[in-house]
């Protein structure tokens, strides 16, 4: 599992965003090194629906919002395409499909489980 940081830096996060971009260089060594043996893939995981933001919320969110509609906005402030945040079961069923035999021929690849968010094209 990695972070859509790993295409998409972000400036207030120099540090790990250049971290994922060195693992997602590492998926692709390690998949054809380990090849046919063992697949390594990896899941870019965008804004999900964590603890994170139910912390938040007491003092990010504005007099008498609720958290349904703080989250929407946090949505809308990262320019989410789908216009919520994910869910932790959405991302675990993307690894969980990598991990699963039809993806039997899938090694080496990245998949984005982020809300089209991303800019990148590769």
């Amino acid at each position: 599992m990695n972070a859509l940081l790993a295409r998409q830096p972000d400036p207030d996060m120099v540090a790990t965003s250049a971290a994922r971009a060195g693992v997602q260089n590492l998926v692709k060594s390690l998949s054809t090194e380990l090849a046919p043996a063992i697949r390594v893939n990896a899941t870019l995981i965008g804004n999900v629906d964590s603890g994170q933001w139910e912390r938040r919320y007491p003092t990010a969110s504005k007099p008498g919002q609720t958290l349904d509609d703080y989250l929407l906005e946090v949505a809308k402030e990262k320019r989410i395409p789908l216009g919520r945040l994910g869910t932790a079961d959405e991302a675990a069923a993307a690894i969980l499909f990598l991990s699963s035999p039809r993806a039997g021929f899938i090694t080496g690849a990245a998949l984005e489980v982020a809300g089209g968010v991303s800019k990148s094209s590769w």
